[in-house]
């Protein structure tokens, strides 16, 4: 379910696409086929569904873009001068405010959806969750540590080149020193991973048990939602305050070793996202 949640949220990651205005636009569309690849809608579930997508679309446009474009205008605005890791976390948790209230908007459709499920429907889940599990370990287990350093590496410049253009060697070497210095741990992640769909399947099913409504299903839904963005495991739950700690970090050690040219090239970037922004949020 929290994959679900995630392509819920994703309406309001499609500015990092590079065809920004045409891929949100399209959102409905894209996040409906994502959701249902899990879920396997029945006919009689897919118009709402579809419904729900198209009006948080709306909303989202309505009440949200501009401010995206607003923080991405004072974070460009920075981009000039060095910065500090708290103030790349200041601008973390502000982005991260915005993604809960996309959270918040889109939970009557996750409850409503809940209370639909047939057991058929939450064997499809459990297989899907199965078979992207395989999958994920493929990915990220059945490699040497060498091999994990260098993807995850490949990884954080692919990100970085996307704001700062073409890196120099300087700029790569403190990405690798971030890298190196990592305490990112890939079975916590798999743990939490597994542990986020079981609780998922074991909220479902006993709402589908039990007959659930949605003002019924909704305090189960919601505690699951709490559950999965902070997690109940100690280990997990530090894990991840440490990665994002460690995140604010390198993206300031990078900036900080960037030159004026690339961080100029930043500066273009970001106020291209942000046209695009006001932009989209002008279209009614």
């Amino acid at each position: 379910m929290f994959q679900i949640i995630g392509a819920l949220l994703a309406a309001a990651l499609l500015a990092g696409c590079s065809a920004v205005r045409l891929a949100y636009n399209q959102a409905p569309d894209l996040l409906y086929f994502q959701i249902d690849g899990y879920l396997d809608f029945t006919d009689a579930q897919s118009p709402r569904v579809r419904d729900d997508l198209g009006r948080m679309l709306q909303w989202h446009r309505s009440t949200q873009l501009a401010g995206y474009a607003d923080l991405v205008q004072k974070t460009r605005q920075q981009m000039p001068d060095p910065i500090t890791a708290e103030q790349a976390c200041t601008t973390f948790g502000q982005v991260r405010g915005k993604l809960d209230a996309v959270l918040d908007y889109a939970q009557p459709t996750v409850v409503w959806v809940s209370t639909q499920l047939s057991e058929d429907q939450l064997k499809y889940l459990e297989r899907k969750q199965t078979k992207t599990n395989a999958e994920w370990k493929k990915e990220w287990l059945s490699i040497t540590p060498k091999e994990l350093q260098d993807k995850r590496f490949k990884q954080a410049l692919e990100r970085s080149e996307m704001i700062y253009g073409s890196l120099d060697e300087p700029q790569k070497a403190a990405i690798r020193a971030s890298v190196a210095q990592s305490a990112f741990d890939v079975n916590v992640v798999l743990a939490e991973r597994v542990r986020r769909q079981q609780d998922s399947l074991q909220v479902l099913r006993q709402i589908s048990s039990q007959k659930l409504s949605e003002a019924q299903a909704q305090p189960l839904m919601r505690a699951y939602l709490d559950r999965s963005l902070r997690s109940p495991n100690p280990a997990a739950q530090r894990h991840s305050e440490t990665m994002i700690a460690e995140g604010c970090a390198s993206f300031a050690r990078v900036h900080n070793a960037t030159t004026p040219a690339q961080r100029a090239k930043a500066v273009q970037t970001l106020k291209s996202y942000e046209d695009d922004f006001r932009a989209l949020a002008a279209q009614r």
